[in-house]
C-alpha cells in the first residue's frame, strides 16, 4: 500500500477538472499570443521593413506606432476585460460548489441537515452525491437512536412501575434504578442535542 507521501506526488488527482483548467489556460495563452502577433508584432515587422532611413528612424517609427496605435490599446483593454469576465464565469463552477458544501457542513455541525444542490454546469457533482448519501445515513441513524432511547426509557419506567413497592427498603436496588434513570436521562439529552433533521 502506497504511503500518503507518494500519493501526494501524483499530479493528476482529478483528471477531468485539472485538464479542463489546463486547456483553458493554454487557450488563453494561444489567444493572447495570436492577438499580440496580429495587432503588435506584424505591424512592427512591417514598419521595420518599409521605413526608409537608418536604425534610428525605424525605432522612431516603431515608438510612434506604439504610442499612437489607439486601436491596439482599445482592443487590448477589451481582451483583458473579456478574459477576466470569462475567468470569473468559469471559476464560479468551482467556487459555487465549494461555497455550498461549506455552508451545508456548517449547518450540519449545528444539527441541521439539508440536501446539497448544484447547477448542472458545476463541478464536484460526485462529492455532492456522496455528501447527500452521508447526510441521509446520518439522519436515519440519529432518528433510530432517538427512537430506541425513548423506547428504552419507556420500558424502564414500566419496569419501575411494575416493581412498585417491592424494592422499598432495598438500598442496592434503589441505587441501581436511580443510576439507570440518570444514565437514561443523559442518553436522552445527548440524543436530543445531537439530533440531525432535514430542513428546507
Amino acid at each position: 500500500m502506497k504511503s500518503n507521501f507518494f500519493r501526494r506526488k501524483k499530479s493528476l488527482i482529478d483528471r477531468k477538472l485539472q485538464l479542463s483548467v489546463a486547456m483553458m489556460t493554454f487557450g488563453y495563452l494561444i489567444l493572447y499570443t495570436f492577438f499580440l502577433l496580429l495587432m503588435f508584432g506584424f505591424p512592427i515587422w512591417m514598419i521595420l521593413h518599409i521605413t526608409d532611413g537608418g536604425e534610428m528612424e525605424r525605432m522612431a517609427a516603431v515608438g510612434k506606432f506604439i504610442v499612437e496605435d489607439h486601436l491596439f490599446w482599445a482592443l487590448l483593454t477589451i481582451f483583458v476585460v473579456v478574459v477576466s469576465l470569462h475567468s470569473i464565469t468559469v471559476s464560479k463552477k468551482i467556487a459555487g460548489p465549494i461555497f455550498v458544501i461549506r455552508r451545508h457542513l456548517k449547518r450540519a455541525r449545528g444539527g441541521e441537515l439539508s440536501r446539497l444542490s448544484f447547477r448542472g454546469s458545476d463541478h464536484f457533482h460526485d462529492i455532492k452525491d456522496l455528501l447527500n448519501d452521508h447526510f441521509d445515513q446520518l439522519a436515519d441513524s440519529s432518528t433510530n437512536i432517538r427512537v430506541r432511547t425513548e423506547n428504552l426509557n419507556n420500558q424502564f419506567l414500566a419496569l419501575k412501575t411494575a416493581l412498585g413497592n417491592n424494592i422499598s427498603g432495598n438500598t442496592e436496588a434503589e441505587k441501581l434504578l436511580r443510576n439507570i434513570s440518570e444514565e437514561l436521562k443523559l442518553l436522552e439529552d445527548n440524543s436530543n442535542n445531537n439530533c440531525w433533521s432535514y430542513s428546507d
